[in-house]
C-alpha cells in the first residue's frame, strides 16, 4: 500500500489506552495457550504482537467503528490515507487474526474489543470477543466485513512466490558489520544475536571478521543444499519485519531460516528478494527472540521445528540476544 513520506505511522498507545494484564486474563478466558505467547514475561508475545497488528490493521484500513444512534459500522475511509472515525462512533474493533478454536476457523476469530472515552478521545480496551458474542443489536457472524487484511493489501506485488526463488543464489557479504562509519559505532554489537557468550568471551579480535564470515557461510550453504521446494517450505519462515514497520516504507517481508552452531540454533538468517531482479540477498540476522515474534505477527498459527520456544529460550541462555525494545 502506497503512503505518503511523510506521513506518521500509526501508534496503538497514541490511539488507545490498554490495560495488559485485564486482555491477558481475556485471552486466557478464550482457551488460548499461554505457552504459546509467552517468551520471559506473561503473555509478552502477545503484546508485541497487538502493537504490531494494530498498525497492519490500520494501514489496510481494517479498524472498525460502531455508531450506536445510526446503528452502522465502517472501517476508516479513503484507500491511500488514514481515515478518521465520525465523532459518534463509540465503539472500535479489530480482527486479532488468532483463533479460539482451529478446527472450525470462521466461527472462532477473536476480536480487540475497544469503547471510546469521552474524556480524552482515546479508546479503552474494553474485551475480547468472538463471532458468537453478542455485540451491540446482532452478532459479529453477521458482520461480513470484518476480514482480515490479506499480505498484498500491505506489500503490494512485494513478496514473490517462494517457488519462483532461487536459493542456490543467494547474495551475502559481512563488511556492514565490521564497517565504522561517521560518528557511528560499529556494527559489531549485533554479533550478539547470533553468536553465543562463551565463543564472544574467547573471540580475538584478529580473526572475528573471518570467523564471522564462516559462520554465515556455513549456513548459506546449509540452504544450497536443499533440493526439493517442499523442503525449503518446511524449513523458511516467513515474518513481517517488526523493525521496519516504524518506517515509512514497508519493504516487503522476511523468508527466514535457521543459524546453526555446532549443535545450536542460535539465530535467523534473514533473506529477501531484491526489487530489481528478484534475486536473494542475507539482509541481516535477527535473534531467536525477535524471529518468533516476526514469524508470529505474519502467521499467529505459524508452525516450525526450528523456531520454538524452547530453541528461543535456549538461544537467550546461551547469550543470543540483543536485549532491543520492540
Amino acid at each position: 500500500m502506497s503512503r505518503k513520506d511523510t506521513e506518521k505511522l500509526p501508534n496503538l498507545h497514541e490511539w488507545a489506552k490498554i490495560d495488559y494484564k485485564k486482555l491477558a486474563n481475556e485471552m486466557v478466558k478464550s482457551g488460548i495457550n499461554k505457552q504459546d505467547w509467552t517468551l520471559e514475561n506473561d503473555f509478552d508475545v502477545l503484546k508485541n504482537y497487538i502493537q504490531f497488528h494494530y498498525i497492519l490493521c490500520e494501514l489496510s484500513q481494517r479498524i472498525f467503528y460502531y455508531d450506536k444512534e445510526n446503528a452502522t459500522l465502517e472501517a476508516t475511509k479513503n484507500k491511500n490515507e488514514r481515515g478518521e472515525p465520525s465523532d459518534k462512533a463509540k465503539y472500535a474493533l479489530f480482527n486479532l487474526n488468532i483463533l479460539k478454536n482451529i478446527k472450525n476457523p470462521e466461527m472462532n476469530y477473536l476480536y480487540c474489543l475497544f469503547k471510546r472515552n469521552s474524556e480524552n478521545e482515546k479508546w479503552n480496551f474494553e474485551k475480547i470477543i468472538s463471532r458468537e458474542d453478542k455485540c451491540w443489536n446482532y452478532t459479529i457472524r453477521d458482520i461480513n466485513k470484518l476480514s482480515m487484511y490479506s499480505k498484498f493489501e500491505i506489500t503490494g506485488d512485494k513478496i514473490p512466490p517462494i517457488e519462483k526463488l532461487d536459493f542456490k543464489d543467494i547474495y551475502f557479504n559481512t563488511n556492514h558489520i565490521f564497517e565504522k562509519k561517521e560518528n557511528e559505532e560499529t556494527n559489531k554489537e549485533r554479533i550478539k544475536r547470533f553468536l553465543p557468550e562463551s565463543l564472544r568471551s574467547i573471540l580475538n579480535e584478529e580473526y572475528t571478521e573471518f570467523i564471522i564470515e564462516s559462520i554465515i557461510g556455513y549456513n548459506i550453504y546449509n540452504i544450497y543444499k536443499i533440493d526439493k521446494i517442499e523442503d525449503i517450505k518446511k524449513e523458511c519462515l516467513m515474518s513481517w519485519p517488526i523493525m521496519e514497520l516504524n518506517r515509512e516504507n514497508l519493504v516487503g517481508v522476511n523468508f527466514m531460516f535457521p543459524l546453526r552452531i555446532k549443535d545450536d540454533i542460535c539465530g535467523a538468517l534473514v533473506l529477501r528478494a531484491t526489487s530489481n531482479n528478484g534475486k536473494l540477498q542475507l539482509t541481516t540476522i535477527l535473534d531467536l527472540e525477535q524471529a518468533y515474534k516476526g514469524a508470529k505477527l505474519y502467521d499467529p498459527r505459524f508452525s516450525s521445528e526450528w523456531l520454538t520456544i524452547d530453541n528461543v529460550n535456549k538461544a537467550i541462555k546461551l547469550g543470543c540476544i540483543e536485549n532491543l525494545n520492540f
